[in-house]
């Protein structure tokens, strides 16, 4: 347990660095090529009057009683008393983990001292959870066996009173104004293979990507090693870079400059056995290069303008419906439309109360059961909204077997209870992988008959065109037809290809890279997808043969961007998909 000043401060602003659970000031930020992060921020020329201080505490599996609290005392005697780093007016806290937590529960209990010395705080979190961890759950029976706190503590569960008490105290402190707090929360992209993680982000998504807006996903990073840039051009280090010069010297609004990742070029990085470490499957930010506007982004907002209802875009996975929702929560915002964006995957209920509680809780994180129903409560928490409402549930998929689809009635009688006497308009956006239609049990009960559906699927060939005609070195028109017959309109792969081609990777190399890397992962979602249809895998054989076929088998596989139809023709939507089909039926 100790402080460390690596540089001090020549100016009003520190840097200081809090590591997280079962590691220290030094291993949490090393790079195995040597590269240790609070010195690499030490190298940059234009943040060279910045202080750098790392601050270590007691954690570990034999820490025992030694708790978080026990930690935020430590801090702030290193930070208040001992090494007098609050005289720096402005602390940017780098917090990895469960350092986060630790930082967040200091700024809350210590910040009458903040706002005694005017303190101006900046927040950098990697993967820091915000509601636990799946993580501590995993070292629960370790934790209980060596006695330690601070696991029991991150443990993820709806009544962890603890983190949840944290979380509400922190929200109240950071909205109250009374100490400035801004921040960036970056998110782990590749899963860690433990024992009872297999394939699970230690720190999901909802709960690293809480506080500030638009977080970002670093690609080619697991929970361990996003905390260990391995050079100045690593793309967590360059945020920080950015990050740092904003709230230094704030002469843009910090919040609209720190969000545009889209500035930020990712590097083309060497090639990994799994698709996972190289593709990284984040929503595109409307306002980046390579996001296209399709006329379905202006046909849903014209549609939600007109007031109370529901609708659904449907269409297959990367196809662009996550970065459609943001721009209309954008949209939404700016004509003073209250938005939630839910992310349903990260709603952990498997019944239809407790579901619809922790949509109250997402809500509204003061009400108050008082022994209401969930549904009731839900219909008084929506009555209460000052203001027009626009409900996004992203992935409603995950929702299909809650209660036998009983939320979706749910979902039906609030567009429909005239009991509410509603100032305001509700508007309920979901997003599906599966046709809206097809959720239609009883149409009496069901919303999905009573809304519109918006299809989304790939690029047609003038906004390939477009998304590629932004490049830095613009394609001829040889190598755009060529990279279109190879990976067709197919989003997330059109958007990779233009990322590599604006980093000057030659167009052969990149059409290399698809293949070696993108191959394997569509090659088994397509697999997936056949062995669950019988059916469907023999029409697509018999389609592949130029033998007859069940034309509504192939209009499924047209919904699902496998084949196109075009000029009453089908036909493979890409070389890519056709390449994927034929070695699925070689095997």
């Amino acid at each position: 347990m100790k402080g460390e000043w690596i540089r001090i401060p020549k100016i009003d602003t520190t840097v200081i660095y809090v590591h997280g659970i079962l590691s220290n000031g030094e291993s949490c930020w090393l790079h195995q090529n040597g590269t240790y992060w609070p010195a690499l921020l030490e190298s940059e020329d234009n943040l060279a009057d910045l202080g750098i201080y790392v601050f270590s505490y007691e954690t570990g599996i034999f820490s025992g009683n030694y708790s978080l609290n026990d930690a935020v005392d430590a801090m702030k005697e290193y930070i208040i008393n001992l090494d007098s780093v609050i005289e720096s007016k402005k602390l940017v806290f780098v917090c990895h983990s469960m350092g986060g937590i630790v930082v967040r529960k200091f700024l809350v209990e210590r910040s009458a001292d903040l706002i005694k010395h005017q303190t101006e705080v900046g927040l950098f979190l990697v993967a820091s959870p915000s509601l636990g961890s799946a993580y501590a759950n995993l070292l629960a029976p370790l934790a209980k066996f060596f006695g330690n706190s601070q696991a029991d503590t991150l443990r993820f569960q709806r009544n962890n009173i603890w983190l949840n008490g944290l979380d509400k105290e922190f929200l109240n402190l950071k909205d109250r104004g009374t100490i400035k707090i801004s921040g960036k929360e970056l998110i782990e992209d590749k899963f860690v293979s433990l024992p009872g993680l297999f394939r699970k982000q230690i720190v999901e998504p909802f709960s690293g990507a809480h506080y500030f807006g638009e977080s970002f996903k670093v690609p080619y990073c697991d929970h361990f090693t996003i905390a260990k840039p391995s050079g100045k051009e690593a793309i967590q280090h360059r945020l920080l870079t950015i990050f740092l010069s904003d709230f230094v010297a704030p002469s843009n609004p910090v919040d609209a400059k720190i969000s545009d990742t889209s500035k930020i070029k990712i590097q083309p990085q060497p090639t990994h056995k799994h698709l996972e470490s190289f593709y990284v499957n984040n929503p595109v930010p409307h306002a980046s290069k390579f996001y296209v506007e399709r006329k379905v982004d202006r046909d849903l907002w014209s549609f939600i303008q007109k007031g109370s209802g529901i609708a659904s875009i449907w269409g297959p996975r990367s196809v662009g419906k996550t970065s459609l929702l943001l721009k209309i929560k954008e949209q939404a915002e700016k004509s003073n439309i209250k938005v939630e964006f839910i992310s349903t995957e990260l709603l952990n209920s498997g019944n239809l109360d407790d579901l619809l509680m922790e949509i109250c809780h997402w809500l509204s994180p003061d009400s108050i059961n008082e022994g209401k129903s969930p549904r009731m409560l839900l219909r008084n928490i929506m009555k209460d909204y000052k203001q027009n409402l626009l409900l996004i549930f992203d992935e409603v998929d995950y929702l299909i077997g809650v209660s036998n689809g009983l939320f979706f009635q749910v979902i039906r009688s609030l567009l429909f209870d005239g009991s509410l006497n509603l100032n305001n308009s509700i508007f309920f956006l979901f997003s599906s992988f599966v046709a809206p239609r097809d959720y239609i049990q009883d149409r009496f009960v069901s919303p999905f008959n009573i809304g519109k559906a918006f299809y989304i699927n790939n690029f047609n060939f003038d906004e390939f065109k477009r998304l590629l005609s932004n490049l830095n070195t613009p394609l001829t028109l040889e190598g755009l037809n060529l990279l279109w017959d190879y990976i067709g309109g197919q989003p997330f792969l059109t958007n990779q290809a233009g990322i590599l081609l604006n980093n000057r990777v030659p167009l052969s190399n990149v059409i290399a890279d698809i293949e070696r890397e993108a191959f394997d992962f569509f090659y088994h979602a397509i697999h997936l997808l056949l062995k669950n249809d019988e059916s469907l895998k023999l029409n697509l054989k018999n389609f592949l043969l130029g033998k007859s076929t069940n034309l509504l088998k192939l209009k499924e596989l047209i919904d699902k961007g496998i084949l196109i139809e075009e000029n009453h023709i089908t036909k493979f939507s890409c070389g890519f998909y056709e390449g994927i089909v034929r070695k699925t039926f070689a095997e």
